[in-house]
């Protein structure tokens, strides 16, 4: 009966190992992520790799045309309060005047910028 006991014994030590081992491999995880978390040599790794992924797209927009579009109103009143012609004395007029500009515009060779987009591609 004694060698029953010291059995249960020894699987209720190796039972209580391996949960305290899967208990322990959560904290060292945890650890780990922390200490990541709170790396600044990782972290400034992290970043300058999110930061070149946007390099690369502006250096090819640098490349592709340029469009634009500006539209304007003026809103114009004009009161004639004395005149050479009595048709014109007094008058009052108001008129608006609406202006758009679409241009688009395209580099035809920046050393430049071709320059920049082969250093963001690499």
């Amino acid at each position: 009966m004694r060698m029953g006991v010291k059995g249960i014994i020894a699987g209720a030590v190796l039972l209580g190992s391996t949960v305290s081992g899967i208990a322990s491999a959560e904290n060292l995880l945890q650890i780990y992520e922390k200490a990541l978390e709170n790396d600044p040599t990782f972290q400034a790794g992290f970043h300058e790799h999110e930061a070149s992924r946007e390099i690369y797209s502006q250096a090819k927009a640098l490349l592709l045309p340029t469009i634009k579009l500006d539209y304007s109103t003026t809103d114009t009143t004009v009161t004639i309060n004395q005149s050479d012609n009595p048709a014109f004395n007094r008058t009052a007029d108001a008129y608006t005047a609406e202006n758009m500009t679409l241009s688009l515009t395209q580099s035809l060779y920046s050393f430049s910028n071709w320059a920049y987009f082969k250093q963001a591609k690499e």
